[in-house]
């Protein structure tokens, strides 16, 4: 059924491996998966290894909200917002003019790290206190349809504050979320942290989006597959994919 509703969108599916056409047919093999897309609200985490692809994924599907009207709070915790705003131009999104209605706030948590003063209109230091503060002044003035709150990476918070309090605030944000009606998406690297942690996340989580990478033919495949998501029925099958702009047929 799966295999007839992608060829029913001109997407060619060979051996179970799914050849995505950019964006678009990744956000759509996600909406299919699930029938209908991420719930809202609902707090997901998209886990794997370094490399598999989390902060692409995530970006991706920032800028499918975007153009559907939805707000986004981005927490950059492992890389600047410049970052993810070079990665959205190249994508052929321009996140300036959603910034300035405040559909799109970038809150920085990562230049701190450094020893720097961020230029964003919305930063904070590695405190976990003063990073939840600065989430929930800049939810206060985020708009849109629908509201997220991303959080890349978790991993950094479980590194540098240690399970008991990355947990803590994990857990915090999640409950935040879930009461405002508000959802949240978060990226995570287990092999970075204890299976304990890992088990934890997830245990925190609603659902799980998985990425995982393998060496075929001489070249490094990606994997996706959707490993829990709460209330929903859906196939927890792997199916290979790439982030290329031009799907092709698999040899």
């Amino acid at each position: 059924m799966l295999q007839e509703k992608y060829l029913a969108k001109g997407i060619e599916l060979w051996h179970t491996t799914i050849h995505l056409h950019f964006q678009e047919l990744l956000i759509y093999w996600i909406r299919s998966s699930l029938r209908g897309g991420l719930p809202y609200p609902s707090c997901v985490v998209v886990l794997g290894p370094t490399g598999s692809g989390k902060t692409t994924l995530i970006s991706k599907i920032m800028i499918h909200r975007l153009k559907r009207g939805d707000g986004i709070l981005f927490v950059c915790m492992n890389a600047p917002p410049s970052d993810t705003r070079d990665r959205s131009r190249i994508e052929g999104l321009d996140p300036k003019q959603f910034e300035e209605k405040s559909a799109l706030i970038f809150v920085d948590s990562y230049t701190a790290r450094s020893g720097f003063q961020s230029q964003e209109r919305y930063s904070t230091t590695t405190n976990l206190s003063d990073i939840s503060i600065m989430i929930s002044k800049a939810l206060d003035d985020l708009k849109g349809i629908n509201k997220f709150v991303i959080l890349d990476s978790i991993t950094v918070l479980l590194e540098e504050r240690g399970l008991s309090q990355g947990m803590r605030f994990i857990r915090t944000i999640a409950a935040k979320t879930r009461i405002t009606g508000i959802s949240l998406l978060a990226s995570f690297t287990p092999e970075a942290i204890s299976p304990a942690a890992t088990a934890l996340v997830q245990e925190a989580m609603d659902g799980i989006i998985e990425l995982k990478m393998q060496e075929s033919r001489g070249k490094l495949v990606r994997f996706i597959r959707i490993l829990r998501m709460t209330k929903l029925k859906h196939s927890t099958e792997w199916y290979e994919f790439s982030f290329q702009q031009h799907y092709h047929k698999a040899i």
